[in-house]
């Protein structure tokens, strides 16, 4: 398994290498684990090049602007390539690097529209070309183009030029730690530790050393292209928000160094930027990884180190498969299949599942270990999120190999993730967190169908006409139902927020079993219904969901809620409509509120379509 990687400069000018990946090495990475730094690594540079290249080439071939400017930059970054091979990667593999250069040919090539000139995007290149050559202590002498964010020298920071000053040349001579700007003044490069000034904003970098091992990544709260994922990032951090990352980080790492060595060693290699992202109310914990962006992880400020370091295992295998994924074919492309994945709320293509099942088989085994660990809190919850995505990640791999759509690699790579899996499925989880998790589960399973399934419009039109008319459902039996993505969301039920609590903290839990009103006020946005519910009054929550969906019959949270209870009430062996095609039942009731303005109890209609044998699956 090879790649050859070219040079920024003409080909004859250097020795292209290869990225050697062993049957081992790939082996290794499939069952979670691997470091496999050389291979990733050196394909993610290949890359780099390549993508820069192309901006340069499409650039001209479209008789883009700025040209002059883009072959100056192409031929600056070769001299610090020359210079300094290792100061030079630095540059180029800074994670938005990625993601500016794959948004630049999308505009090019007219995939994208933007609002924005052209130029502002180009001219990105130029000020990455300057950071290489003072990364490599070169001596030299270029125009830079200040955008609307202002002059970026990736990895060490912004300057923050208006744009309406137009063109400036720059100076720059080695090992002076700054820029000369005509009519602006000097810009302190290098000084990356000090405070914002009135031309400069430092690229902040946060650092943990425990024993031997260390990680330093920037906090990248600055780079025009940090946000091409659509998240919400946040601005500029302040100070005290800098110091509260750099702690958050110390902590993450100690729980890292201590007991996850190998992941250690791997994230401190590959992780070399955070993004931070704005907590909303439908993502109040949020973390993601992107192909174009290798070397960054965008989250939320955690709560505590556990869950950074959990987010940086989680995120960690995204990236590892991603770049591998550039190397070795693992799926095609051509595939439109869209799949159950049991962390999403929304269907998801082969690949999106094949890399869910990858993040969280190694999340599962970071939770394995913390099922010991001398983690504050660390105990209880890594039972719960162990016993949890070790049997989602088992029900997503049946999905991937029977796709159709794996290449004799892939086919390989899923089965070691089976072995991995099937190994940790082994392991022994006391019943209390074991049940909370199934429950979690089947939650999720339930309230994916209600969101994403629907039955055949004309159908449910001819029975709402029945219904209304007082007369018997009519045949066919099932309504048949069909794939509908629904929009992507952040899935936290209530049910799942007090399962999770009756893991973490048993005695709360158990304290206010008997007052669900103050148990759902704990965990929004969790009610009464899903209280009783959670805590084992099942009888009471069936009824506490009717009376919600009496309310609003479009909560889909009560629909699961309902479902949920009935399956857990009937008897072994009873068929229920609500379990079998809760979509219909749910459509149906909201159609016949639309029309009549009241919503019928779903119980009663269930029962009613059952007796024609409508509702069930064949």
């Amino acid at each position: 398994m090879t790649q050859h990687h070219p040079a920024v400069a003409d080909q004859n000018e250097h020795t292209p290498r290869q990225h050697v990946l062993t049957l081992a090495e790939f082996d290794t990475l499939a069952a979670g684990a691997g470091r496999a730094h050389g291979a990733l690594r050196g394909g993610q540079l290949s890359k780099r090049v390549l993508l820069l290249r192309s901006v340069v080439d499409n650039g001209v071939e479209r008789g883009a602007p700025l040209q002059a400017d883009l072959r100056g930059a192409l031929t600056l970054l070769s001299a610090a390539q020359r210079r300094d091979r290792v100061a030079t990667e630095t540059v180029l593999l800074s994670p938005h690097v990625g993601a500016w250069a794959t948004h630049c040919l999308r505009r090019l090539r007219g995939v994208t529209v933007a609002t924005t000139p052209i130029e502002d995007d180009l001219a990105y290149l130029v000020g990455l070309a300057a950071g290489a050559a003072i990364r490599a202590r070169l001596d030299f002498e270029i125009t830079l183009r200040a955008t609307a964010h202002g002059l970026m020298f990736p990895t060490f920071g912004m300057a923050t030029v208006p744009r309406d000053a137009g063109p400036l040349r720059a100076r720059h001579r080695a090992g002076s730690g700054s820029v000369e700007l005509d009519g602006v003044g000097t810009i302190p490069v290098v000084q990356t530790d000090g405070p914002d000034t009135r031309l400069w904003r430092p690229l902040r970098r946060l650092t943990s050393t425990v024993g031997d091992q260390r990680i330093s990544v920037v906090l990248d709260d600055l780079d025009p292209y940090r946000d091409h994922q659509g998240l919400s990032v946040a601005g500029r951090l302040s100070s005290s928000e800098a110091a509260a990352w750099q702690a958050r980080l110390h902590e993450a790492w100690t729980i890292l160094a201590r007991d996850h060595r190998m992941r250690a060693e791997a994230i401190a290699h590959g992780v070399v930027a955070f993004v931070p992202l704005q907590a909303t109310e439908s993502a109040p914990e949020l973390s993601a990884s992107s192909r174009d962006t290798f070397g960054a992880v965008a989250l939320t400020y955690p709560t505590d180190g556990l869950t950074m370091a959990g987010a940086l295992v989680h995120e960690f295998q995204h990236a590892k498969l991603s770049a591998l994924l550039d190397l070795v074919p693992l799926h095609g492309r051509s595939s439109s299949q869209l799949f159950y994945a049991p962390w999403r709320s929304d269907p998801r293509p082969l690949r999106g599942l094949l890399q869910g099942a990858y993040a969280y088989l190694g999340l599962c085994d970071f939770w394995q270990v913390h099922r010991a660990a001398p983690t504050e809190n660390g105990a209880p919850l890594a039972q719960f999120e162990f016993a949890r995505w070790r049997e989602q990640v088992w029900r997503a791999l049946p999905a991937l190999e029977a796709s159709g759509d794996l290449t004799a690699e892939g086919t390989r790579f899923v089965s070691g993730m089976r072995s991995q899996a099937a190994v940790l499925r082994q392991v022994k989880v006391p019943d209390r967190p074991a049940a909370f998790a199934r429950l979690a589960s089947a939650d999720h399973q339930m309230t994916w169908r209600l969101r994403n399934m629907r039955p055949e419009p004309e159908i449910v039109a001819q029975r709402a006409d029945a219904w209304l008319a007082g007369r018997a459902c009519p045949a066919p039996g099932a309504a048949p139902s069909r794939l509908v993505p629904g929009e992507a969301a952040f899935h936290m039920t209530g049910r799942i927020r007090l399962a999770r609590m009756g893991a973490l903290d048993p005695g709360r839990f158990d304290r206010l079993r008997d007052d669900p009103a103050r148990l759902a006020a704990l965990v929004p946005p969790a009610t009464v219904a899903d209280a009783r519910y959670v805590s084992g009054d099942v009888r009471g929550a069936l009824q506490a969901y009717r009376e919600e969906i009496a309310r609003d019959p479009n909560r889909i949270n009560s629909w699961t809620g309902l479902a949920l209870a009935r399956r857990d009430l009937a008897g072994q062996g009873e068929a229920d409509p609500l379990d079998a095609l809760p979509e219909e039942i749910f459509a149906l009731t909201v159609e016949i509120a639309r029309r009549s303005g009241t919503a019928p109890d779903p119980l009663r209609l269930a029962a009613w379509l059952a007796a024609q044998g409508a509702g069930t699956v064949n």
